[in-house]
């Protein structure tokens, strides 16, 4: 009986040496977890796993680039513009005042269109580039009437110069009529354009240069 005392309190011994030893090993190999105040080991902390932002939809790029036409492909249909007839009349009816003072021709330029095309408004007097001469004027049907009628202004600027109606080219004075405009003996080219206005009355640019390399492609101011 004794003998078997002796055992059981050995193998006690043994056990609890063992337990002891563990923990030292756990201590020193950094396997013990945290405790608390009265020295009981605390539950391992719960993992949480970052938050994941949801990932971004790609939005379809709906912005279209604006095609970037040549400024000779700038013609637009604008209501009261030119017919061919009626270009035809404005460079005859021009030609008939110049060949009465024995002044060259003047001949249709198609860039310089485009520029009085910008140029035309109901409102405001646009005029031409520096280089130019710009005569301004409404009709209603028959605009070779209204050159005609530019030709009987008095060519004397002391007693005829217009206010309005006219722009006169930054080089060649202050003054200016219709007249005076379109009897400029340098000037070669023209072209003209047309828009429809309140009252049924048309607006008409006229643009005249001598070289038709000075011509200016200009904004479009409307």
């Amino acid at each position: 009986m004794m003998e078997a005392c002796r055992l059981f309190l050995l193998l006690a011994f043994v056990l609890t040496a063992s337990a002891v030893s563990l923990e030292r090993q756990k201590r020193q190999v950094g396997l013990e977890g945290p405790r608390n105040e009265v020295g009981e080991e605390l539950p391992p902390p719960i993992s949480v796993d970052p938050p994941v932002d949801p990932p971004v939809e790609e939005k379809e790029d709906t912005d279209t680039e604006e095609e970037v036409r040549p400024v000779e492909e700038l013609e637009e249909v604008v209501p009261g513009g030119l017919s061919e007839g009626e270009i035809t009349s404005l460079v005859s009816a021009h030609n008939k005042l110049r060949d009465a003072k024995s002044l060259q021709e003047l001949t249709w330029s198609k860039p310089i269109e485009v520029n009085a095309k910008m140029l035309v408004d109901c409102d405001v007097e646009w005029p031409g580039p520096p280089p130019t001469y710009t005569n301004f004027g409404t009709f209603k049907s028959d605009v070779a009437d209204l050159v005609a009628g530019w030709g009987k202004e008095d060519i004397d600027l002391t007693k005829s110069a217009l206010e309005t109606g006219c722009r006169p080219s930054a080089y060649g004075g202050f003054n200016c009529n219709h007249n005076t405009n379109l009897m400029q003996p340098h000037i070669r080219r023209i072209a003209c354009a047309a828009k429809e206005c309140d009252g049924g009355d048309r607006q008409l640019v006229c643009v005249y240069v001598d070289y038709e390399d000075m011509y200016w492609y200009g904004r479009r101011r409307r």
